[in-house]
């Protein structure tokens, strides 16, 4: 997996936390600000989870986004890049499919889902500039930190 689609794959799985619980979105927050990412993470909270609240975005449609963003062919030195576009589009169809079954009185649903991922892929980049700003301060070298930080349990 490409870097910066599992650190894209990580700020989706903080942003389902956050999703669900206005208590976690007060810890998160004093955190993200302690860490230094205060303001990332609070475009985080305006362009994705307050939209995927007034949506009502459920379980399924945010793991399908994830997968859309984990799954980026474009991603540098991908060897198998025709394997994962295909990939890609069983999830958009599957998502497309399930958001007409699931909500068949939200005709506009699966694009409304569609319009979350520039932002969540933006949020992205910005959490990859921050990271390796943080390379460049820190000790640690950038390979450690994302491996403890993607294999780090959910809290």
């Amino acid at each position: 997996m490409a870097v910066q689609d599992g650190i894209l794959l990580a700020t989706g799985l903080h942003v389902h936390s956050c999703y669900h619980s206005d208590d976690a979105v007060t810890s998160c927050r004093s955190s993200a600000h302690q860490a230094g990412v205060g303001t990332i993470f609070d475009r985080v909270l305006t362009e994705l989870v307050s939209k995927m609240r007034e949506m009502k975005m459920d379980k399924t449609e945010l793991g399908a986004l994830k997968a859309i963003v984990l799954f980026n062919p474009d991603a540098k030195n991908v060897s198998c890049s025709t394997e994962i576009e295909q990939l890609r589009e069983k999830v958009y169809g599957t998502l497309e499919e399930y958001s007409r079954t699931k909500y068949p009185d939200e005709p506009g649903r699966f694009a409304k889902l569609l319009l979350r991922l520039p932002a969540l892929r933006s949020i992205g980049l910005k959490t990859l500039e921050h990271l390796f700003f943080f390379k460049l301060v820190g000790n640690a070298p950038i390979d450690t930190f994302l491996l403890e930080m993607l294999e780090a349990p959910l809290q």
